[in-house]
């Protein structure tokens, strides 16, 4: 396994449209059981923190300081950017992804919280002060893919990169957003820009195989886009619910992106 993703919380402060977590609630995982999670862990490449919101955790500093201090990497850490500003600069981290949907007040909108655009560049320029790298995660559909233009603006502002994704709708009342995954490979890929790297790879599907995701009870996925529960890392020996993801991915066939195959 190369990339964990562990989702520390599923509370969040914004209501994203067609959000492919919807089951916010309260939950977190304590420091303690952090801890003994990333112990139950195999040797990874890397590791991302997640939810939810993870900066609504007042002491997410201190998770980043675990990681470090037991799997001797920095994390990556996934976030809207609306929250905690005063705690970027203790972030012991390898980068910050910041989620940014349009390059504007549509941003709020999408988000359903006010002032959500201003406060992702509000963090965005933080990091830029502290030295931070950032990427802006950009899930792009019909109504947002024309705007690259500005989008590269607001990267080149931050001294940041676009990991651009492509929306999928886990609600159908949202299906009508959802770009053609050809288009999105051919489109991006044509692109061929330097600030801009596709997030889902148009040429084979690596969930479950390279890389997994842990929710907030510690439920092992293949995916955070995949809803499939392999096991329990507090109950069971990760190599075991490892090997119960490599036999499904073997029926599935090493094929393009599961999620987008499911959902298009």
């Amino acid at each position: 396994m190369q990339v964990v993703t562990i989702e520390v919380t599923n509370a969040c402060i914004n209501r994203c449209i067609g959000c492919f977590v919807g089951r916010s609630g309260n939950k977190k995982i304590s420091l303690s059981k952090f801890k003994t999670l990333l112990k139950r862990l195999p040797d990874v490449e890397a590791i991302t923190l997640s939810g939810g919101e993870p900066m609504l955790l007042p002491n997410i500093n201190k998770y980043c300081d675990e990681v470090y201090r037991i799997k001797k990497i920095k994390p990556t850490i996934f976030t809207s950017g609306a929250v905690n500003h005063d705690l970027i600069h203790k972030l012991n981290v390898k980068k910050i992804h910041v989620t940014i949907k349009y390059p504007n007040d549509l941003d709020d909108r999408w988000k359903d919280l006010p002032d959500a655009f201003n406060h992702a560049c509000h963090f965005l320029r933080i990091c830029k002060d502290y030295s931070i790298p950032t990427w802006i995660n950009w899930a792009v559909d019909k109504s947002n893919f024309l705007f690259i233009k500005e989008m590269l603006n607001l990267a080149i502002e931050y001294k940041s990169k676009i990991l651009v994704l492509p929306f999928i709708a886990f609600n159908d009342r949202y299906s009508r957003f959802v770009i053609p995954y050809k288009f999105y490979c051919r489109y991006f890929q044509k692109l061929n820009h330097p600030l801009i790297k596709l997030g889902v790879e148009c040429d084979i599907c690596r969930a479950g195989v390279t890389r997994c995701a842990i929710d907030v009870d510690g439920n092992v996925r293949a995916c955070i886009y995949l809803q499939e529960v392999f096991g329990n890392i507090f109950e069971e020996k990760f190599e075991d619910i490892q090997n119960r993801m490599e036999e499904w991915r073997e029926e599935q066939g090493y094929c393009k992106c599961l999620a987008i195959n499911e959902k298009i």
